[in-house]
């Protein structure tokens, strides 16, 4: 089966399709959680997604049942706490990247059928998903309005700095905050 490529704009139409369907403004930390129960209508549940599939497996969809499933690692309590709801978060964002960008293999989607694809179109559909989670939590105009704020209020902080502050700003883990400045030219 062919994987359509899908531009980075492409993916950035679909988040802001998906705000404005349900008009939700870009919001500073976006409520993914909420996007998924109260807007997509999905089950988020946690379940040992990495010990029933042993392949370190976060997140998984079952968009005909309307689920959406993040490893029990990641509930967020007691150790690591924020860490783990840094990684769920985006987990969860991720998820609804496959339900958003995914929709014509929906009735393909099984564990099968992806682990029938090859290396390059599992990596393409893995890339697509990541994108549409970055740009879903830390939306491209408040991202760089926060970043340049830091950059004005907080003394021109240093990259890891200003990685620390976004991170905190968007609930998203360093790398995250990382990776996107470095998408939007800030790094």
């Amino acid at each position: 089966m062919k994987i359509n490529f899908l531009h980075p704009e492409k993916i950035q139409k679909s988040v802001d399709s998906l705000l404005e369907s349900y008009g939700l403004n870009p919001s500073c930390p976006m409520d993914v959680e909420n996007i998924a129960r109260e807007h997509l209508g999905l089950k988020l549940m946690f379940r040992d997604l990495q010990g029933m599939r042993g392949d370190g497996t976060l997140g998984m969809i079952i968009p005909e049942a309307s689920l959406l499933f993040c490893d029990s690692s990641l509930e967020p309590h007691g150790v690591n706490k924020e860490k783990k709801e840094h990684v769920a978060r985006f987990t969860i964002a991720h998820e609804l990247g496959h339900f958003c960008l995914h929709k014509e293999y929906i009735s393909h989607w099984s564990r099968e059928f992806f682990y029938n694809l090859s290396p390059k179109k599992q990596k393409d559909m893995e890339t697509q998903a990541d994108m549409f989670a970055a740009m879903l939590l830390m939306p491209k105009a408040l991202f760089k309005e926060k970043y340049f704020d830091f950059q004005t209020t907080k003394g021109r902080p240093d990259n890891q700095e200003s990685k620390r502050l976004l991170s905190e700003a968007f609930n998203v883990s360093k790398e995250a905050a990382s990776n996107r400045m470095k998408t939007l030219g800030l790094a």
